[in-house]
């Protein structure tokens, strides 16, 4: 009994140290997890490279836009509509154009002259035409030049309208928002003056609209031209019969006529007999 529990506790010795002595064994790392690593590592390195590549390629591109940009003119806005679709405006004498969506409202005739407006359905522009005739109030003979009927206490600038050198009065404080210019016909028998106001006050006109409307006026002044009426008219001979050649007030027959210069139209005859009625030469 003795010897087998002896035998039993060294036995359990045994086992005990042979546990506690005998080192414990310590698995390799398996190949295959470098080779994970290398494969992730390279792929992030494939991955940074294309977006490094990427952010390269946006970057040039960007740098070149920036210097065209730098280097090519900036283009003029106009608005939504080129001034060759604009409206044409036309009497006897002169041409011009204006924007399509704008309004030609009813001509106001008065005194020597007459005032034509243009509506803006926006009521963002206001456009004024006027035409009067070259007198003064005050010398009761006409304007001997544009300087002398504008005479204004501004300043103003040369401009040249239809061939004509006109003056444009220099925007003043609390007058921003109009545009205007005064010329002569070529003839000078009248005095023309185009108006834009952008607004109903500067006060209450954003600095955006002023400067569109700056220029629409530009355009619109560009547009203006002088009709040549030379091949738009005849010469006619008016008879009648002229007492101081005779006085003899029973004799009916012409002895005497002028010649006048009437609008070439469909009806001369009844155009020459209403040139004839109105003459002052008779």
């Amino acid at each position: 009994m003795e010897n087998q529990t002896n035998n039993g506790d060294q036995n359990t010795q045994q086992i005990g140290q042979n546990s506690i002595n005998q080192p414990l064994s310590i698995g390799e790392k398996p190949k295959t997890n470098f080779a994970l690593v290398a494969t992730v590592v390279l792929f992030c390195f494939f991955i940074f490279g294309i977006g490094g590549y990427y952010l390269g390629r946006q970057s040039i591109q960007y740098s070149t836009k920036e210097e065209e940009s730098k280097t090519s003119p900036t283009p003029v806005i106009t608005g939504t509509e080129s001034p060759i679709n604009w409206k044409t405006y036309q009497n006897e004498n002169v041409t011009f154009k204006f924007p399509s969506s704008w309004v030609e409202k009813p001509i106001l005739i008065r005194g020597s002259g007459y005032t034509q407006e243009f509506e803006d359905p926006k009521n963002k522009f206001s456009f004024t035409f006027l035409s009067t005739g070259n007198y003064s109030q005050v010398t009761g003979k006409p304007y001997a030049d544009i300087d002398e009927y504008v005479n204004m206490p501004y300043k103003v600038k040369t401009v040249v309208v239809g061939g004509q050198e006109g003056r444009q009065p220099l925007p003043r404080a609390g007058s921003e928002n109009i545009n205007s210019v005064m010329f002569f016909s070529k003839d000078s028998k009248t005095i023309y003056t185009l108006e834009l106001k952008t607004g109903n006050t500067a006060l209450d006109t954003s600095e955006s609209d002023v400067n569109e409307g700056q220029r629409l006026f530009n355009q619109i002044i560009e547009t203006f031209r002088f009709i040549n009426n030379s091949n738009d008219s005849i010469t006619v001979k008016l008879y009648y019969h002229d007492s101081k050649l005779d006085p003899n007030i029973d004799f009916c027959n012409a002895n005497n006529y002028i010649e006048k210069e009437i609008p070439k139209t469909n009806t001369p005859i009844k155009d020459a007999i209403n040139a004839l009625i109105r003459s002052d030469l008779i």
